[in-house]
């Protein structure tokens, strides 16, 4: 699973459309709004081994809402909290 910081910048990233998720139209690059786990570097899901509800985790997914965005302010990753109990992709990184 990769860190909040191996995927920071899409750009350096070349995507695996082959394992990953992919539409009829895709590039090069990761799908926007899919949600995947990430690590980011906080004790959230103790060892990603606990289905306990009192925990949580951060998903987050590429955004495409580009009509509303103030590119002064530019974020490219979406993140959302989820129980460590719920099932769902995962970002990952391959050297």
């Amino acid at each position: 699973m990769a860190s909040m910081w191996e995927i920071h910048d899409p750009n350096e990233l070349e995507y695996d459309t082959y394992r990953g998720i992919s539409s009829t139209d895709s590039g090069e690059g990761p799908p926007s709004l899919v949600q995947g786990w990430v690590r980011e570097g906080m004790d959230t899901c103790p060892n990603w081994a606990t289905s306990d509800p009192i925990f949580s985790g951060t998903n987050v997914a590429l955004d495409s809402e580009w009509d509303n965005l103030d590119f002064e302010e530019l974020v490219l990753w979406r993140p959302f909290t989820f129980s460590c109990s719920s099932n769902g992709r995962v970002w990952c990184v391959q050297d």
